[in-house]
């Protein structure tokens, strides 16, 4: 677990780096169409985006289909 305040300072892998390169180009992309355009397994992008959310880098708003991506 990481301590409060303090998910900002972790490092962010390459392939972290690329998704949030995605979302910045179009923040309303499914996570499917970015598996498609990384050529990235669809629950290895999850695992990823999961990832990003604890670290506090990565936020989704809205719904699943009308909802967007927010970069921190």
């Amino acid at each position: 677990m990481v301590p409060a305040g303090r998910e900002s300072e972790l490092p962010v892998s390459e392939q972290e780096e690329a998704i949030l390169a995605v979302i910045e180009k179009d923040p309303g992309i499914s996570q499917r169409l970015m598996a498609d355009a990384l050529g990235m397994n669809f629950n290895t992008l999850k695992y990823y985006i999961r990832k990003l959310q604890e670290k506090g880098k990565l936020e989704r708003h809205g719904t699943s289909q009308k909802g967007y991506w927010m970069i921190k």
